[in-house]
């Protein structure tokens, strides 16, 4: 079953960084950033939408690597 269409065009693609916290061993910092057009939905539906995908994912992400 094909995923259902996002309300935004983005352009350029989103960044997803990953870096070491200085001084911080084991502690990183995860960056998003991306520029979208909502499409079919406000902007505050869009934002929420994902913003909810991504915090969805780092948290399953910190499940998987949690010790």
């Amino acid at each position: 079953m094909p995923w259902p269409p996002l309300p935004a065009g983005r352009r350029p693609p989103p960044a997803l960084r990953v870096r070491p916290v200085p001084g911080r061993t084991g502690i990183a910092q995860v960056q998003w950033s991306g520029r979208f057009s909502p499409r079919g939905a406000t902007e505050d539906e869009a934002v929420a939408l994902f913003t909810g995908t991504h915090r969805d994912g780092l948290d399953a992400l910190h499940r998987a690597l949690a010790v």
